[in-house]
């Protein structure tokens, strides 16, 4: 195959393509693509043993004797292109084909468009080749992608022909090897494919060679071609409806139908007599010579129709599997159906996993297991590493999904997250020494932890000694982002950037400090929302008041000029809620006003919005005549931009497993893991590096930002600030600011209440 040519065409890159990208993984298990979610949850289920696998015993994991035991390993492949679709895909254990769509564009319009298949191999990786190319032709719509154990690649498309020219449409089918060599070519004419050519988007290769496609639906038909590619038959099951097909042992391939309360299998040389399954399952896949596999959402089976025998391989979250569906996505179909695909090789099962939760805009991830029993005595009982969380929503953060990544790779250590009912409880137990070994910190008050006995460990030591990660590794704003009270605590994998934008003339980034911002607020209206309290909120800082307090003496300076003469500007503010009409326009459909939207901020009689960079992809470049829109929030010394995390990890001081709570967080600031970060900016150095290289050096002109934008990037991320340890302060403040804004104390009362509590906050935290 040729290599993928880029000089003026790109890969259409939009949210509708990532989209599209989850939605075809999720209907693209055998025969349910059309049905997805046609079987109830339970089934009766008539097990026996299987060779090799576990009875369903409750020990799936063989934790006790000598049985063999399930094991994954896996592959992350990051794909080196954006998609148009990625409804049309194959594997086997070595090799992922799928379809691309590549855009033409000229002066930034799009333009004619051709369709190609990619290749990636899975094993080791590999990047992305354009494997079969139509430019050339630009009229073959590839509908159907199937491998066979050897890595060939079967082909089945429509060339659509040119009726004013006279041209009928046709279809094709080809065999590939895994190096593109054409090894054969067949074609046919729609009324031999009984007009059903175009449903033809899907089936399987038998262990012999011979290739089923098939039609879904109530009247469908399976065609079956011998390995040279012949049309040889054409089966019409009698089933309700066929729903799928599935290759078992033997070399037989059957046909079932998914809906009512059972679900019926027929093999495809013998039609007419219909097996009742004995299990309601999922999905079903092609699993050769171990029958047929069913997945009922938490484990692998295989059937044989004949005897109606059924065998448990393995539960997905076996503890050497880890494949299951984040419990983020409760009660959706990402955790009802958690596989993409499953691909049966000889002793190995290859699984694409759906985890695909967190898409880049950039390349997608994939997610790949190939599973195999070995040897429990390899694959020794792990220490358990607790984890205390407790979150607004389950879809706010990675945790799941961090916590799934350490413990697919970690031999020695589990960790296991601890659900709290309240922050209140996992602060209390954590200050006992009774919490657990790892605290996910990101909505709880660092400064309340620290000042009960220490209940946060400083691991200044633990970068000192480790080989895999040092604190100099890190970008300097996540590494001062770690630091509470002068103790390197926090560990934060990932983050994004939270800052105020503008669309008219801004002031230089040195510029922008505490004093020209309220300056600006005297004589414009800053925001669509805002009173004096904002304007204090935005004038203590990201770090909210902290520039007033000096921690290693424990001292703070509310009562000095400074902080008087801040408050006495913030009074002057205008106070704007944010209601007036004036502030939105009308949508209107068909002369009916529907609903209001806020004033764009070019046309707005205020100066500034709020935004976020969430990562490389973000273009800072987002410039009105020249003049960058992220301008930041005032500091002292200049602008600041808000490092916002929404996961941050602690080790417990009274944990009982530190060596287990920091093999954890050391694999989260790892390049295995830092590399492959892609819904925030990663907190590598070298890892931020890579992934702004790759942008710099896009193929497509449309999305390689210029170097003054990648450049202006880099002064946002040196200027990025974490508000760790300010909860209790600034809660302090604004409740003593507050009665002084509504006129119920007197400046040098309220200046005089807020030293003294902040003073005795801080003593408290000092011991």
């Amino acid at each position: 195959g040729s290599v993928m040519k880029h000089t003026k065409k790109h890969s259409r890159k939009s949210l509708f393509s990532l989209t599209l990208l989850a939605t075809a993984l999720l209907l693209s298990s055998c025969g349910l693509r059309d049905n997805p979610e046609p079987f109830s949850e339970e089934g009766s289920i008539n097990t026996a043993s299987a060779p090799g696998a576990q009875e369903d015993t409750g020990n799936p994991s063989g934790e006790e004797g000598h049985s063999p035991i399930p094991v994954a390993e896996f592959q992350y492949i990051k794909l080196d292109m954006e998609f148009y679709r990625f409804d049309t895909y194959a594997f086997n254990q070595e090799w992922l084909y799928f379809v691309n769509t590549t855009v033409e564009t000229k002066d930034g319009q799009y333009g004619p468009s051709y369709i190609s298949v990619c290749q990636n191999r899975i094993l080791g990786g590999s990047p992305t080749r354009e494997f079969i190319s139509d430019e050339d032709r630009g009229s073959l719509d590839f509908l159907a992608l199937l491998a066979d154990r050897e890595g060939n690649c079967y082909t089945f498309g429509k060339i659509r022909g040119n009726e004013a020219k006279g041209i009928p449409p046709s279809f094709v089918m080809e065999k590939r090897s895994p190096d593109g060599i054409l090894q054969w070519h067949r074609e046919y004419a729609p009324e031999e494919l009984d007009d059903k050519g175009e449903q033809l988007n899907q089936g399987t290769i038998a262990l012999d060679g011979r290739i089923y496609l098939y039609a879904q639906g109530s009247e469908g038909s399976v065609f079956v071609f011998d390995k040279e590619g012949v049309l040889e038959n054409i089966c019409t099951p009698k089933l309700d409806s066929l729903d799928g097909i599935a290759a078992g042992a033997g070399g037989s391939v059957y046909g079932y139908c998914a809906a009512g309360d059972a679900s019926s299998f027929v093999r495809l040389d013998n039609p007419e007599e219909i097996y009742v399954c004995p299990m309601i399952p999922k999905q079903v896949f092609d699993g050769h010579e171990d029958g047929i596999y069913l997945s009922d959402k938490k484990s692998l089976w295989s059937y044989t129709p004949e005897s109606a025998e059924t065998k448990k391989l393995w539960d997905w979250d076996d503890e050497y599997v880890q494949i299951n569906a984040a419990p983020r996505f409760a009660d959706t179909r990402w955790e009802t159906l958690p596989i993409a695909g499953v691909f049966k090789g000889g002793e190995t099962v290859t699984v694409l996993c759906m985890e695909q939760g967190n898409k880049p805009l950039g390349s997608p991830f994939l997610t790949f297991a190939s599973i195999a029993f070995q040897e429990r005595s390899e694959y020794p009982k792990r220490k358990t590493v607790t984890l205390g969380h407790r979150s607004i929503s389950d879809n706010s953060n990675h945790l799941y999904y961090l916590v799934q990544r350490y413990n697919r790779q970690s031999k020695e250590y589990q960790v296991e997250i601890t659900a709290y009912d309240s922050y209140s409880a996992l602060v209390t137990n954590i200050v006992r020494g009774e919490g657990p070994d790892l605290a996910e910190t990101s909505l709880l008050d660092g400064g309340l932890l620290t000042a009960a006995g220490t209940a946060l460990e400083d691991l200044t030591d633990y970068y000192a000694a480790s080989e895999k990660v040092g604190s100099e590794d890190l970008l300097p704003a996540v590494r001062d982002a770690g630091v509470m009270v002068n103790k390197n605590i926090f560990v934060i994998p990932a983050f994004y950037i939270s800052t105020i934008s503008g669309a008219k003339e801004l002031p230089e980034p040195e510029e922008w400090t505490v004093w020209s911002f309220l300056s600006m607020g005297r004589e414009n209206r800053m925001f669509q929302k805002q009173s004096p309290m904002d304007a204090l909120l935005y004038c203590m800082g990201i770090r909210r008041g902290e520039h007033f307090i000096d921690y290693d003496k424990m001292e703070c300076h509310f009562d000095s000029p400074e902080f008087r003469r801040i408050l006495e500007e913030c009074m002057a503010w205008e106070t704007y809620d944010g209601k007036d009409p004036n502030d939105f326009l009308p949508v209107v459909i068909d002369e009916e006003v529907l609903g209001y939207r806020t004033l764009p901020l070019e046309e707005a009689p205020w100066l500034f919005d709020f935004t976020h960079l969430n990562n490389q992809w973000n273009d800072p470049s987002n410039c009105k005549e020249g003049l960058c829109r992220y301008v930041g929030y005032p500091g002292w010394k200049g602008a600041e931009y808000e490092l916002t995390a929404t996961d941050v990890f602690a080790m417990t001081s009274g944990s009982s497993n530190k060596e287990g709570a920091w093999d954890f967080l050391e694999f989260l600031l790892s390049p295995e893991l830092q590399d492959g970060i892609d819904w925030g900016f990663p907190a590598r150095i070298d890892s931020l590096e890579a992934q702004l290289a790759e942008i710099q050096n896009h193929p497509s002109t449309n999305l390689r930002p210029s170097d003054e934008a990648v450049a202006y990037l880099r002064r946002i991320l040196d200027s990025a600030v974490y508000n760790s340890n300010t909860n209790s302060i600034w809660f302090i403040i604004s409740e003593e600011a507050g009665m002084y804004f509504a006129g119920d104390a007197t400046l040098d009362a309220t200046v005089n209440k807020i030293q003294n509590r902040v003073q005795n906050y801080l003593n408290e935290l000092g011991g």
